[in-house]
């Protein structure tokens, strides 16, 4: 590296100090905006504890979970045959209606908190100088991964996973891909509000900053 380039290095890593400065303050990871807000992580887990806890007759004890299962199974009758296809059916259809069921609510969560934390996104993502136009647009493309992850997990009868078994014989790798699957899918679609919006800052409106 050239002395004009560490110079230019040791630039940016001076205007980067001094633009973290001026960030407004993070928000507490417990808040609601925060990254552990129990707002976002009770309906994450949910579907998780499900599978490790509810009773192999889970639909048979508990009305509500029946009454839940046979309305979202009318709109997607695959997830019956799917959840057929486990050694423990009850408590996987019942972990896969909770997905299909949470999946949007915890994504719109994630926008809410992409609206109130922008404040202190937009000076980061400045500072950072990671957001080009491919990255935007690669995540972007994200939003059409997500529906594919909740069909994949819920509705296609077998493994969504790289070895037979995780999730068809034992329930701990149920709950772990259905956590995986939902946090996955949530967060690809939740965080397109706050990645359209750097777009149109950073990208768009860059010269207004210049």
């Amino acid at each position: 590296m050239t002395p004009s380039q560490n110079r230019g290095a040791s630039l940016d890593r001076a205007n980067s100090r001094q633009a973290d400065c001026r960030l407004p303050p993070r928000p507490s990871a417990l808040s609601w905006r925060g990254w552990a807000s129990p707002l976002v992580w009770t309906p994450l887990v949910l579907p998780s504890a499900c599978a490790l806890f509810a009773p192999t007759d889970v639909l048979h004890r508990w009305p509500l979970a029946r009454a839940l299962t046979t309305s979202i199974a009318e709109v997607f009758p695959r997830v019956v045959s799917t959840a057929k296809a486990t050694q423990f059916p009850e408590v996987a259809l019942l972990t896969y209606c909770l997905v299909i069921l949470l999946w949007l609510p915890i994504s719109l969560l994630y926008a809410l908190q992409s609206h109130a934390n922008y404040d202190y996104a937009l000076p980061k993502a400045r500072s950072m100088h990671f957001w080009t136009v491919k990255r935007h647009l690669g995540l972007l493309l994200g939003a059409l991964l997500a529906p594919l992850l909740i069909f994949a997990l819920t509705m296609m009868p077998g493994d969504p996973a790289l070895y037979t078994g995780v999730t068809t014989k034992s329930r701990v790798g149920l709950a772990f891909m259905a956590f995986c699957c939902l946090w996955g899918a949530s967060l690809l679609l939740g965080f397109q509000y706050g990645n359209v919006r750097l777009f149109i800052d950073l990208q768009l409106r860059r010269n207004d900053h210049e």
